[in-house]
């Protein structure tokens, strides 16, 4: 839609391609999907087996959100990974083959993403968080829930993916934020509204949600550990 990004993909093998002498050479098949299930890549490529316990695999494709799948048939060995694409961003993935039957599918994730615009500081760190639902704007922050959000970030731009933790008491409603690092070494946090636990659609869901100068600007003077809630731009998809 905005022009293509090149996206690498860092693949760390599975045990039954890890076994194999370094002068094999290994078929993989890459299908990146979008969400109507049109392929944007849907290659078989060959990567030698060498003495590296992982590989890169390097594609273009457009923004969008996308399904991936890595497969190995001849030696079993496959990953799916939802991922975000954004307008002329590199992204680095890493992904993790592993044996089929070893590992249980995870629901599709709330995704959020955004880039870090031109002047926004280095030390700003923007990462994804979860708080539990009593938290409210205004008011103060604890520690986030863990094991809830796989966070990710390069050059220019974050990525997050919101998974629903199983077995939890109370699975209802939490509260998303986007946590930002001051000057100080302190914290402000900016509710994003996303919701909680992810729908069980099969496909993710997506907020983009750029950190901007004027964003930095505005919440310098709010208190630290404290839940931001401002009517920022966003844009949802899928």
């Amino acid at each position: 839609m905005y022009g293509f990004s090149h996206v690498i993909l860092h693949v760390a093998l599975c045990k039954s391609v890890a076994r194999l002498a370094p002068q094999t050479s290994v078929a993989v098949h890459v299908l990146l999907a979008n969400p109507v299930r049109k392929p944007q890549v849907d290659e078989v490529l060959h990567i030698r087996r060498g003495s590296s316990e992982r590989k890169t695999i390097e594609v273009e494709v457009p923004t969008g959100v996308y399904h991936l799948l890595l497969d190995v048939p001849e030696y079993g060995c496959s990953d799916v990974e939802f991922l975000a694409v954004l307008p002329l961003q590199d992204r680095q993935v890493y992904v993790n083959l592993a044996e089929r039957g070893t590992t249980s599918p995870e629901p599709a994730p709330d995704i959020v993403a955004g880039t870090i615009k031109d002047g926004v500081p280095i030390y700003v760190h923007p990462t994804v968080v979860v708080f539990p639902r009593s938290v409210k704007c205004k008011g103060p922050v604890g520690a986030p829930v863990p094991g809830l959000v796989e966070n990710e970030s390069s050059f220019g731009a974050y990525y997050a993916s919101i998974f629903s933790l199983k077995g939890i008491e109370d699975p209802g409603s939490r509260v998303v934020a986007l946590r930002l690092t001051s000057a100080s070494g302190g914290h402000h946090y900016i509710r994003i509204p996303v919701r909680f636990p992810p729908s069980p659609a099969a496909w993710a869901s997506f907020q983009h949600f750029d950190v901007t100068m004027g964003m930095i600007d505005d919440i310098a003077t709010k208190p630290d550990r404290t839940l931001i809630c401002p009517h920022f731009s966003m844009t949802s998809g899928g």
